[in-house]
């Protein structure tokens, strides 16, 4: 299961890196941010950049949550952990992850073409449906 965990806007990478050296690896498939890819005008010339498309979001693929909830205390640059009454922390729902996935063109970077469909056809819910998106 994916799980959201929240940091300052623009601290995403370094999360993800901090998460990567302090966390023990058994705990966790993967720690990550989707990126999107945009055009910023440079003086006379366009340049592709990636940005976060979620900002201030870091998601994590695990199945051992409480445990994790634990050694996630431990990593500076977290701003908190997003959580509910019945959860040590808040997971992603099934349907939601399962969209998350499909908008990827590659690993972890969204397909512009997937973004631009229109997302209640595709998962049922809008940006601001999601608890860890606001509108």
């Amino acid at each position: 299961m994916w799980y959201v965990i929240q940091t300052t806007t623009g601290q995403e990478e370094i999360l993800v890196e901090m998460m990567r050296k302090i966390l023990s690896q058994e705990l966790y498939r993967d720690c990550f941010y989707i990126k999107r890819e945009c055009a910023i005008k440079q003086k006379s010339s366009w340049e592709i950049c990636q940005k976060a498309l979620f900002p201030g979001y870091v998601f994590i693929d695990t199945d051992f949550p409480k445990e994790l909830y634990y050694e996630l205390k431990n990593v500076p640059k977290l701003t908190k952990l997003l959580k509910n009454e019945e959860e040590v922390f808040l997971k992603v729902e099934e349907e939601e992850q399962r969209f998350l996935e499909n908008i990827q063109s590659d690993h972890q970077t969204a397909d512009p073409e997937a973004l631009c469909a229109d997302p209640a056809a595709v998962s049922g819910k809008r940006p601001g449906d999601y608890p860890w998106h606001p509108a």
